[in-house]
């Protein structure tokens, strides 16, 4: 299951809820909540607790009456029907806590379910159905409910809703305070049933092992649905999966047409009429390829923010700034690009056959000085960044520091909003220029705990020295790879095989080559870098767990994978492949774990 849409086709829908509010006396909890539920398939609803989700199948039980709004049942408004009414039309409710009657037996509590006439004519044969599916209740069945355990009390509660034959099943934290043996063993009994037939209207703690047998899905936030949130990260996510797929053919497309096509040979011909010396026709070389391959990005890259983000709302850069961003990313590139290119290629040529060894220094060096250079020089040429100002926020991420034993040089704001309205927080600079900078977008759309836990988070992979253990990482695999370039620049069959037959080495040839085609390859590490990354994710999340509001945390993560259009289902083998961050559910289980600690 790759996304959990919203069922489009009213016929399809067992039940449809609109705009309903609900109140507990002066208390509203329900704020024009909207959502179907489709017929013979499991629909959840995942959120926070207090979120409204026990209100929400209450109300659809009839045991709550909304104020305004309308639930239609197999296409019959029911609003103001009781109770009696609802279940006379096969609607059955499994509250919260089980609710059974400890003093009378498992058959007696069954019996209970099937209590209006038209269900207790069938009630024998009502009771071995539950049987069958629930072995354990026929062995227990003369012994009082108040003696069996969490998992058998379960069942029994279900037994019982099921006793008058629903059409519509509600089931409310179905997993809560079990065992994780038992709650395995109830969800397999719920995937059973909707086997059967019936559809489900499930509200899960246990978020992973909801969403997993769940068709459709909402996400609940203190009282509220926003239909089109998930239908706009469905429609994001798969238009985002088709301009990927455009852009990986032509990608293939360009490295054929340079290698196999002959394009290298071709602008190598050309750059060796220059008159001017051989590093400088390398440089001319590596450049002219680098040139071709960000021309050919470019249309897929306007499409991308001009087209995709436009039409999901994202966007927010004009013509003028994203042309002026080119211009100006072109000139960092070639002010501290061109120079490195320059030692590299000299060092290919003069410093023997440990030249990949000198050059991985410098490359090292490299990346070091424009990690030094980008919070003063470079990231201001793109953006303004300002003090934090708002003194609730700055109080509260001071005194977070302060627990985490952290020193900044300063908190920034950085007005990301006038490119894009997704929101983000990071860390940049090292050592004594360390800096804390927040997106504008971030600090409009979340409450200061929330925007203390996610700092709290990124707190966590400093902490865990996970930007440490990633750069040894890449220090270690750029070694690897310039030593194998090294020994690939003296192999004639390497240039040969890349459609650039001639004598070895050529150094600029070589290295435009080993460019070009060592994607193809590192693309099968990708799975492994990609757990790396998810495995610290986690650990940054339990890191703000301990040291901030879980539960703020968790309430931040759903409002960003809403305001990203971020789907909370990923495909899995995709995740698996490319996802550097968990899929929503599993980081939000792992955080309710915690806060319930």
């Amino acid at each position: 299951m790759s996304e959990l849409p919203v069922p489009a086709a009213q016929s399809d829908n067992l039940l449809v809820a609109q705009n309903l509010e609900v109140s507990y006396g002066a208390t509203q909890v329900l704020w024009g909540v909207s959502f179907s539920v489709a017929r013979g398939k499991v629909t959840c609803m995942i959120g926070s607790n207090g979120a409204g989700k026990t209100t929400a199948l209450n109300t659809v039980a009839g045991v709550l009456f909304a104020r305004k709004g309308r639930i239609l049942l197999n296409g019959e408004e029911i609003t103001s029907f009781p109770t009696r009414e609802r279940v006379k039309r096969h609607v059955s409710l499994v509250p919260e806590g089980r609710q059974l009657w400890p003093g009378m037996s498992v058959e007696e509590n069954l019996l209970m379910g099937c209590f209006l006439k038209q269900f207790r004519k069938r009630s024998h044969s009502g009771l071995e159905r539950i049987y069958e599916l629930f072995p354990r209740l026929k062995e227990r069945r003369r012994q009082m409910a108040g003696t069996l355990s969490g998992g058998e009390q379960q069942m029994c509660a279900i037994g019982r809703g099921l006793m008058s034959e629903p059409q519509l099943l509600m089931l409310d934290e179905p997993s809560l305070g079990l065992a994780p043996k038992l709650v395995d063993e109830i969800f397999e009994f719920i995937t059973n049933i909707a086997r059967q037939g019936v559809t489900i209207l499930l509200v899960g703690q246990n978020v992973n092992y909801t969403l997993q047998i769940s068709h459709y899905g909402y996400v609940m936030e203190t009282g509220r649905i926003t239909l089109e949130a998930h239908r706009k990260a469905a429609d994001y996510t798969a238009a985002r999966a088709r301009l990927s797929i455009i852009d990986t053919l032509v990608d293939a497309g360009l490295l054929i047409a340079l290698t196999l096509g002959g394009g290298v040979a071709l602008i190598s011909t050309w750059v060796a009429a220059f008159p001017i010396g051989t590093l400088a026709q390398d440089v001319a070389l590596v450049v002219a390829v680098a040139l071709i391959g960000g021309l050919v990005s470019l249309p897929l890259s306007w499409y991308r923010t001009f087209v995709i983000e436009q039409r999901f709302g994202f966007n927010r850069m004009t013509l003028r700034l994203w042309l002026l961003d080119l211009a100006k990313g072109a000139l960092v590139g070639a002010v501290l690009g061109v120079p490195l290119l320059t030692l590299v290629l000299w060092l290919m040529a003069r410093a023997g056959s440990l030249w990949w060894l000198y050059a991985w220094v410098a490359w090292i060096a490299f990346q070091f000085l424009v990690l030094a250079l980008y919070p003063m020089l470079i990231a201001p040429l793109f953006n303004k960044f300002e003090p934090l100002t708002d003194p609730g926020v700055r109080e509260r991420v001071e005194r977070l520091l302060e627990r985490c034993k952290f020193a900044a040089k300063g908190l920034f704001v950085m007005d990301g909003s006038k490119r894009s309205s997704h929101g983000n927080a990071y860390f940049t600079g090292f050592g004594a220029a360390r800096r804390i900078v927040f997106f504008d977008t971030l600090l409009s759309r979340l409450h200061v705990d929330e925007v203390e836990a996610v700092l709290a988070h990124e707190l966590g992979h400093f902490k865990l020295r996970h930007v440490l253990k990633r750069t040894a990482w890449f220090a270690a695999g750029s070694l690897l790879v310039l030593a194998l370039l090294g020994w690939l620049v003296g192999q004639t069959w390497f240039y040969a095989g890349l459609g650039v037959p001639g004598s070895a080495p050529r150094f600029g040839v070589a290295l435009v080559l080993f460019m070009l085609a060592l994607p193809v390859f590192t693309f099968l590490a990708a799975p492994l870098a990609s757990l790396y990354s998810r495995k610290h994710e986690f650990e940054a999340d339990a890191y703000a767990a301990r040291n901030a509001s879980p539960s703020a945390l968790v309430a931040a993560l759903v409002k960003l994978y809403e305001d990203n259009a971020n789907t909370l289902t990923p495909d899995p083998l995709h995740s698996a492949f490319y996802d550097s961050h968990p899929p929503a559910a599993a980081r939000i289980a792992r955080l309710e774990a915690a806060a319930s600690r």
